[in-house]
């Protein structure tokens, strides 16, 4: 289970350094007008998946839970990230498009 605190910390320090605008981006994105808020919306799915994970290695290292039901636990705690992600993404390719016309 440390691999997944491993996991919980990188993702929520990348997420922290995307919501203060130091993040890698794909290139497309980059000089646009929404810049600085495409870093902070990927920042926060970021986060929205690392503190989950932390906070499910806690959970799973001082109680007992089974195998199956940890998996269950880390599915739907990745749904928010998850979704999130893929409606901001719809909302930044229409905006690129549209900044690209």
């Amino acid at each position: 289970m440390d691999t997944m605190l491993m996991f919980g910390i990188f993702w929520t320090l990348y997420g922290f350094l995307g919501v203060i605008g130091i993040q890698k981006i794909n290139e497309e994105y980059k000089g646009t007008s929404f810049e600085k808020e495409y870093k902070k919306f990927r920042g926060i799915s970021w986060l929205l998946i690392g503190i989950p994970w932390i906070a499910m290695h806690f959970l799973f290292e001082y109680t007992n839970v089974l195998l199956v039901i940890k998996w269950l636990l880390l599915a739907v705690s990745a749904i928010p990230s998850i979704w999130y992600s893929v409606v901001g993404d719809k909302k930044y390719k229409k905006l690129f498009e549209e900044e690209k016309q």
